[in-house]
């Protein structure tokens, strides 16, 4: 009603209406609800104007009786029963259904207004409770969120599932209470939640740190625990803001927490908590913002300003692939015992996240997000981009950091020996190269002296297949002609090598062809004397048997072969010439197929009478053919 027109007429006071369905009809005014439960209607279908709820100034409205309506149930807001058993209805126009006011609340925060809230939840008619955005709010017991599924005729109310209703408002404050904002405070009787069961809250402001508990113990919120949105909302409170039974796809956005022990905590201790996130909160002088008495699963934190505060950011039993990204600490911690700013109560169990733009000014605080001085040990298992460098760490302690100057590895106690590898991977085009391309030397240095090359694992494994070192030679001879040196080992593991040279037609100098020249790296054998089966020197090892017969010395080794080879003997006997070698075959035929042998006989003359003779000694140069 936008006026109001007071008759008087027999002691009734009667009201001109001006909005809704009836508009320019008149209705009879009653002071509050209360005054209107002790009214009868004078006609079926009577309207009535309430003057206001229960406050003063707040919360009346426009009531029409309903004369067909004998089971309708009195829920305080939206239906009023009277007591000669009359029904009216409210008209709601364009009102929220919702708005706390036209249920009874009280503004001044003078009385309690818990049972407003829970008719609206008890009521049905709307998802959305709506708080004003002035005034201040007493919550004097636990308003829960559940519906009602049954009502006992005497009046016990049986609830059971859950509502997902919203709680609305626009009265976010920084530190939870301005004179000219809205604020909802718990009353010293509520002990546990001031809302249970929450689906949605918005916009709340939730202050009362200096109230005297007689015991009780409080928080905000208690979430119904699945998709929950808290967005724009400020606690201002000693205890816990919010708190959930693990909880799964829970939003927390935008919101300002001061003074709590723990802006969000969840109970049942072993749970897997997943998917929260936690976005641009502001957290001043708080102890934990997530503190998670399970694991924590799947969950991100990013743009939160930790200032002041007094405990970990987030702590949980086990934290595993969360995000922790652009968030802002400063101040806090403790300078004599350093905090850590992410915690796991499970030793080693920080694993499988990322962090990245973490900002640290000031406090006392172990970062647990970027370890320094290659403390990995209980730490952050994950990548990390902070302190400008690129870490993939596990949280037992291994880890490899991209830094701007070089790539390095660090191993823990536990992971043993292994080696920092680049791989790469083939399809059906061939196998991808890996390239080191240096504006200057490349450097390899090994601390045990040994650089070791080694087949890959898709390589097929034959002779034939080893790894090949190209050294790249351009212009040969000062001829545009790009071509390469070829290193390889051989089937006796012996470095060979193609050497380019180029050819090129006399009688066309256009035409210019590269061939490649074999060579290869000799074995250097000496042999002084002949020996039992593997009971060699080194010098001779080449031969694992040596023995003289028939005027000759035989060499050969049983575990390998010789192909084709190339022989230089000379001996240290003064009037003794080497004369002529005869192979050894591997097995029945091999030489005269595949020329392949397994040692030789070296036969040696006299240089006086030209007869056979062993020498004391000789050395042998031996080269494997291609």
């Amino acid at each position: 009603m936008s006026a109001q027109q007071y008759t008087a007429s027999n002691a009734q006071v009667t009201v001109t209406i001006e909005e809704g369905e009836a508009r320019g009809a008149t209705a009879r005014l009653v002071k509050n609800i209360e005054a209107l439960r002790q009214t009868t209607p004078e006609t079926a279908g009577e309207r009535i104007w309430v003057e206001y709820h229960t406050v003063r100034g707040y919360g009346g409205g426009l009531f029409y009786h309903e004369p067909d309506n004998a089971t309708g149930r009195d829920d305080g807001g939206s239906l009023i029963v009277t007591e000669s058993g009359d029904r009216f209805r409210r008209e709601w126009g364009t009102k929220e259904k919702g708005d706390v006011l036209l249920w009874g609340a009280d503004p001044t925060g003078a009385t309690g207004s818990a049972d407003a809230v829970q008719r609206i939840v008890d009521s049905g008619l709307t998802g959305t409770i709506v708080f004003p955005n002035e005034g201040v709010f007493l919550i004097d017991r636990t308003v829960s969120m559940q519906p009602v599924s049954a009502v006992a005729s005497d009046g016990t109310v049986t609830r059971q599932g859950e509502a997902r209703m919203i709680l609305r408002s626009r009265m976010w404050s920084h530190f939870g209470y301005f004179r000219d904002r809205a604020a909802i405070k718990p009353g010293p009787e509520v002990d546990g939640a001031m809302f249970s069961h929450v689906y949605m809250a918005e916009g709340l402001a939730f202050f009362g740190p200096d109230e005297q508990r007689d015991g009780h113990v409080y928080h905000a919120l208690e979430l119904d625990g699945y998709v929950n949105k808290i967005t724009r909302c400020s606690f201002n409170m000693p205890n816990d803001g919010i708190l959930v039974w693990a909880g799964a796809n829970i939003d927390i956005v935008y919101c300002h927490f001061i003074g709590c022990q723990n802006a969000v905590r969840t109970h049942g201790e072993g749970e897997i908590v997943t998917t929260y996130t936690f976005t641009a909160n502001l957290c001043q002088y708080v102890g934990h913002l997530m503190n998670c008495a399970g694991q924590l699963w799947g969950s991100q934190f990013s743009n939160n300003t930790w200032e002041a505060c007094s405990g970990s950011m987030v702590v949980a039993q086990v934290i595993f692939n969360c995000g922790f990204v652009t968030n802002w600490i400063e101040g806090g911690g403790n300078e004599d015992d350093p905090v850590r700013i992410i915690d796991n109560t499970t030793y080693q169990q920080n694993r499988e996240n990322w962090a990245a733009g973490n900002n640290f000014h000031g406090g006392g605080w172990i970062n647990t997000l970027a370890p320094s001085d290659h403390k990995y040990d209980n730490r952050f298992g994950g990548v990390n981009l902070d302190t400008n460098k690129v870490i993939v760490s596990e949280a037992t302690g291994s880890g490899v950091a991209l830094r701007t100057d070089g790539l390095q590895q660090y191993l823990d106690d536990w992971k043993g020996r292994v080696e920092l590898a680049i791989n790469s991977t083939s399809n059906r085009n061939g196998g991808a190269d890996i390239g080191l391309n240096s504006s200057n030397a490349v450097n390899l240095r090994a601390s045990n002296g040994y650089i070791n090359i080694r087949q890959g694992d898709g390589a097929i494994s034959n002779e034939n297949n080893k790894p090949i070192l190209n050294y790249p030679v351009s212009k040969l001879r000062d001829q545009e002609v790009d071509t390469s040196l070829e290193l390889q080992p051989d089937r006796m593991n012996m470095f060979r090598a193609r050497v380019p040279v180029l050819n090129t037609d006399p009688d066309n100098s256009g035409q210019k062809k590269v061939r490649r020249v074999p060579s290869a790296m000799p074995f250097i054998i000496h042999w002084s004397g002949a020996y039992e089966a593997g009971q060699g020197e080194d010098e001779s090892a080449y031969f694992d048997v040596s023995e003289v017969k028939d005027n000759a010395i035989q060499v050969y080794n049983n575990h390998m072969e010789t192909r084709s080879p190339r022989l230089w003997v000379t001996t240290n006997d003064t009037g003794v010439d080497f004369d002529h070698w005869e192979v050894i075959d591997a097995y029945s035929g091999s030489w005269s197929s595949y020329g392949v042998c397994k040692g030789f006989r070296l036969y040696f003359h006299d240089r006086s009478t030209g007869e056979p003779v062993i020498p004391d000694s000789f050395d042998m140069m031996l080269v494997n053919s291609w």
